[in-house]
């Protein structure tokens, strides 16, 4: 981004690549605001291969509306999933995760304060990147909140923590590596 913007959705149509396609800005004051009138705002990413999209900003990504993340992609980067959410995020919003692929968060500063629900697949956090302003965290039948170490243990979630389930949906299967069982894995 070379502009302040503010978007309402946006799709990765990253088919079988192998390539990181990555969002990011030019300047500290360059933020990217996701915000809809009506709903959700939207981050979809769609594909098979080992790629993935990022979020990666010197300054931040403001959600002033709620923000779902449809990865419907299950292979993505073995480190990141398909998609990475990096740096900064901010605002009232919070975050929905749906489709069966992986999220991850990473990096400090995830201090937006709306509720964060897993509705399906994983959202990958490491100690840092807790999202320590959020209202609540939900995960639902079907879903996954894996907590990844990188030297610090330490999640302090900003809200309650409500765990249902047994883990990732039937979709993907026992013998994949993929982590499906447990509601929440470290």
């Amino acid at each position: 981004l070379q502009n302040p913007a503010t978007v309402g959705e946006i799709t990765f149509e990253q088919g079988a690549t192998t390539f990181r396609n990555r969002v990011r800005d030019q300047a500290v004051d360059n933020p990217l605001t996701f915000q809809t009138a009506q709903g959700n705002a939207l981050v979809r990413v769609n594909g098979t291969g080992t790629g993935w999209a990022e979020f990666e900003f010197a300054s931040q990504c403001i959600l002033a509306s709620p923000l779902t993340l449809e990865v419907n992609n299950t292979a993505g980067s073995p480190d990141f999933g398909a998609l990475r959410l990096r740096t900064l995020w901010s605002g009232p919003g919070g975050l929905v995760k749906t489709g069966p692929g992986l999220v991850s968060l990473t990096g400090e500063g995830k201090l937006y304060q709306g509720p964060t629900v897993i509705g399906e697949g994983v959202l990958r956090v490491t100690s840092t990147a807790t999202p320590s302003a959020t209202a609540s965290v939900s995960v639902l039948p079907g879903g996954q909140l894996r907590l990844v170490s990188d030297g610090t243990p330490l999640y302090q979630f900003g809200g309650t923590l409500a765990l249902e389930g047994a883990g990732r949906a039937d979709g993907i299967p026992d013998d994949t590596g993929f982590g499906k069982l447990g509601a929440l894995r470290y």
